[in-house]
């Protein structure tokens, strides 16, 4: 009985130690075989590359045509042009990237949009983004109105389809708008033209609250006073994420052409359009600001005291300012706020 028991264990190490030579053998040949697909690659791209310069420059496209197309030559030119595309400037190109990579990837791209992996398909999707294949715009749309098109695949297409500055994206982010982030609208705007811009912002009134907001704060990140206009209209809204976005965008301009538009905000109910207010303030420097940001600093809330020291620190009599607070305002925390203040300027 022993003895069978000692021939049971010597089976099990054996097949143990198989078992772990079997793996290590199969991790050898995989590693083996990435190193080689490796090889293979890096051999392509060195081949390919004075040639796609070629193409892009002048227009000539005989040899690279020669070469055989598989999966190498598919990773090849993706690594190529993305490369080139970083480093070389494109307005001498004579033919562009997206035109290139459509010409080359077209065929690959079509057959992974048509894949019932999901990955394949978003792979795809983030191909035609990165590269701006836009042509491929139409048959984009077919599988947005596809049943089983997931959600992070939709929101590629838009944002492909933005790129394009395709019109379609304006009727479909208007009749059906479910997204939700900010983020995401943020990353509509910025693709589209100023035109299409002018377009959204025309039915600004229609499109939803996040929408609205994205829209604010990329007006704020541009800067642009070409749209001051509109944002100043906001101020008036009875959205409160709208009237604070715009605070902020206002704020980021660093000009208002109606400085009165902002008083209203030192008095409101609400610690983050008081808040808001301050750190406008302080950035555009109104004189008639002062005093609203003198009463601010005995606000209840923290941040509104830190904000509304910080706003009077940047007048230019700030230091002045400042100190009348720290040595008369009636308020203990405003005056403990501008003694504070008063050290950093």
């Amino acid at each position: 009985m022993v003895n069978v028991s000692y021939l049971q264990i010597a089976i099990a190490i054996a097949g143990a130690l198989c078992l772990l030579l079997v793996m290590l053998g199969y991790l050898l040949i995989r590693k083996k075989l990435e190193q080689r697909k490796m090889a293979d690659l890096r051999m392509m791209i060195e081949r390919i590359r004075p040639l796609l310069i070629q193409e892009l420059l002048r227009g000539e496209e005989e040899e690279l045509n020669q070469i055989k197309k598989d999966a190498v030559f598919k990773g090849a030119i993706e690594e190529t042009l993305k490369n080139l595309g970083a480093n070389l400037d494109s307005s001498s190109f004579k033919r562009t990237i997206g035109d290139t990579a459509g010409k080359y990837l077209s065929d690959s791209l079509n057959k992974d949009l048509s894949s019932r992996r999901w990955a394949d398909r978003m792979n795809a999707l983030v191909s035609i983004k990165d590269f701006q294949i836009y042509s491929f715009v139409p048959d984009l749309w077919k599988l947005y109105e596809k049943s089983g098109t997931s959600q992070e695949e939709k929101n590629l297409i838009l944002q492909i389809a933005a790129g394009a500055d395709d019109q379609k994206l304006l009727d479909v982010l208007a009749v059906s708008s479910p997204y939700q982030s900010t983020f995401f609208y943020k990353q509509i705007i910025r693709r589209v033209s100023p035109e299409t811009l002018n377009l959204i912002i025309a039915s600004f009134n229609d499109i939803s609250s996040s929408f609205k907001v994205a829209i604010l704060s990329y007006i704020g990140e541009k800067r642009d006073l070409s749209l001051l206009p509109f944002t100043e209209s906001c101020l008036d809204s009875e959205d409160h994420e709208v009237r604070v976005n715009a605070v902020k965008a206002i704020r980021s301009i660093g000009f208002i052409s109606k400085p009165q538009a902002l008083y209203p905000y030192s008095q409101s109910e609400s610690w983050v359009e008081q808040m808001s207010f301050a750190q406008a303030a302080g950035e555009i420097a109104h004189p008639g600001y002062k005093d609203m940001l003198f009463e601010l600093l005995s606000s209840s809330n923290w941040w509104v005291r830190y904000y509304a020291g910080e706003a009077l620190s940047k007048f230019k009599d700030g230091k002045l300012l400042l100190k009348d607070a720290a040595e008369n305002h009636q308020d203990a925390f405003a005056r403990d706020m501008a003694s504070q203040w008063l050290g950093s300027v």
